[in-house]
């Protein structure tokens, strides 16, 4: 790639303060912030989906089930969380 010195004032600046960094710069848009929002509001709702269905699946299981992975009826609430949103043990 080349560069060429610019020769009109970019921004209210004078051309030759203008740096090659500044030229090449990604551009913010509005668009890829606004898909930023987004993004991070679907993930939130599919791991609350995810969490709410991983509460029902272990609350299906009969108290023998529970107690041969090591949870008890009162552990289900904390260790979907702990496999959703963190480590899971």
């Amino acid at each position: 790639m080349t560069y060429a010195i610019p020769s009109l004032a970019l921004s209210g600046k004078e051309a030759s303060d203008t740096t090659f960094y500044e030229l090449d710069a990604p551009r913010r848009s509005v668009v890829s912030g606004l898909a930023a929002r987004i993004a991070r509001g679907v993930g939130g709702t599919i791991r609350s989906m995810q969490y709410a269905r991983m509460v029902h699946a272990l609350s299906e299981l009969s108290d023998a089930h529970l107690a041969a992975i090591g949870l008890d009826r009162r552990d289900i609430p904390r260790h979907a969380q702990d496999c959703v949103y963190g480590p899971c043990e």
